[in-house]
């Protein structure tokens, strides 16, 4: 098994020296380089505006009034914000959401057209990009829905710690934030770690289908 995976691992680099160096060509680099950008996928944070508060706390405040009346301050304050602009806030939601699955979907074909690439020894950017629609479109539902299942387990598994605070933001304390962040590290780990072995599976399947003219989920399986 060892010499077979040094083999392989020998014959993959002999490929790649070939597709990439051996004839050196300058435009096939720009074009491989666009494609690993879009393969990235990763959008542009807006950077807002903030508006600051004029309101202005000193020590004694402080000192005052409990962490959980400040936190039920802080949320009545945010209530407010969301409720003046509401509209303004929600076609930007909707706007960046939007922006972000673009680029998602853009992400998926490219994760083709990347292998498509490397594989002929000739990229041709616009020609694998329309031979690989479908399946960038099946492979970006597959990890979209993915994605709603981590998040929404997340929610779940964050249920327990939220849930007190949001009903009684008074019982806030040191100790209990302590508790969360302790519990948002573990359920952000397990996440990871299962989602990661999920999407390396993904990631190994994708030759799978290409070359075996089948659906993701059958060259997972």
């Amino acid at each position: 098994m060892g010499a077979y995976s040094i083999d392989a691992l020998g014959s993959a680099f002999e490929k790649t020296k070939k597709a990439l160096i051996q004839p050196f060509d300058f435009w096939k680099w720009v074009k491989l380089g666009i494609i690993v950008i879009l393969l990235g996928g990763s959008g542009g944070g807006g950077g807002g505006n903030s508006s600051g508060s004029s309101q202005q706390f000193n020590g004694n405040d402080f000192n005052e009034k409990s962490i959980g009346v400040q936190i039920e301050e802080m949320f009545d304050q945010v209530g407010q914000f969301i409720q003046q602009y509401e509209t303004y806030i929600l076609i930007g939601v909707v706007a960046f959401l939007g922006f972000i699955l673009i680029l998602s979907y853009i992400s998926n074909i490219m994760e083709f057209v990347f292998v498509e690439s490397l594989v002929s020894n000739q990229v041709k950017f616009w020609a694998y990009s329309g031979k690989y629609l479908g399946m960038g479109f099946n492979l970006f539902i597959i990890r979209f829905i993915l994605g709603l299942t981590s998040l929404l387990l997340f929610i779940v598994a964050m249920l327990p710690i939220i849930l007190p605070v949001l009903q009684s933001p008074e019982t806030f304390n040191v100790g209990l934030l302590i508790a969360g962040m302790l519990w948002f590290s573990a359920v952000i780990l397990v996440l990871a770690v299962i989602f990661g072995i999920i999407g390396s599976f993904i990631n190994l399947s994708i030759p799978l289908a290409m070359y075996h003219n089948t659906g993701i989920i059958a060259a997972v399986k």
